[in-house]
């Protein structure tokens, strides 16, 4: 998860402001027997570019704890949601 806290950042920086402002948004909360981690921060408009080694390592990391990746786009901003299962 680590590839998470600090890819966001570094991709950040290079993005122009243009009419708003830059964001990164990291929540947490548990759902049932899963816990959700959400991640968002503002992005480039256009497609999203395909997956890369780090969002690749998170949906091996997920799967192990028999849970889910969902990585969304829209507009001028990125949300990738982690699902983990915490029940043994």
């Amino acid at each position: 998860m680590r590839d998470l806290r600090q890819r966001p950042g570094q991709r950040h920086r290079r993005l122009p402001v243009r009419g708003g402002e830059r964001s990164i948004r990291i929540t947490g909360r548990q759902q049932g027997d899963f816990y959700l981690l959400a991640f968002e921060n503002t992005c480039l408009e256009g497609p999203l570019p395909p997956a890369g080694t780090g969002l690749a390592n998170i949906r091996a990391a997920a799967e192990k704890y028999r849970g889910a990746v969902l990585a969304e786009k829209e507009g001028g901003r990125f949300t990738l949601n982690v699902l983990l299962n915490v029940v043994p």
